[in-house]
């Protein structure tokens, strides 16, 4: 398999937002969707990651439960706690539970760059697939 480095790319779809990401394992996909989210919600430039560090454990029974799972989770920390997340570090194990600890800092409405509110993660068009090069996943979020 010839090495691909993971990526994001937003798509557009009707009313909602639309994630589609690629990696070479599940790890770097919940990352990487992960990262999506939150570029969708503010801009990521202006984000550090070092004053607020959390950790995140899911089970469902699948790689699409659990990403739906790991999105939803990471938009309520967001809500609850003012806070935005630059760095994701998930160990995804075997495609049904997660723990990952996530590193920001407090919404400061003065130095970040707010974009959409994301009301949720959606399950229609909700994929996780395996590929040539790795994984790959799309997900829609209501805006």
């Amino acid at each position: 398999m010839t090495a691909r480095r993971a990526g994001f790319r937003l798509t557009e779809h009707t009313a909602d937002t639309g994630i589609r990401g690629w990696a070479p394992d599940l790890d770097g996909l919940f990352a990487v969707m992960a990262r999506g989210l939150f570029s969708v919600i503010a801009d990521p430039a202006g984000v550090e990651a070092g004053a607020v560090r959390r950790t995140v454990s899911l089970r469902a029974e699948s790689a699409a439960d659990l990403l739906h799972d790991w999105l939803e989770e990471l938009n309520a920390l967001h809500q609850i706690h003012g806070e935005l997340y630059a760095e994701f570090l998930p160990r995804v194990a075997g495609e049904t539970s997660l723990e990952a600890e996530i590193r920001g800092e407090p919404l400061d409405p003065a130095r970040h760059e707010l974009r959409i509110e994301v009301k949720a993660v959606t399950w229609h068009g909700l994929l996780v697939e395996a590929t040539p090069d790795g994984v790959a996943a799309s997900v829609l979020l209501d805006i």
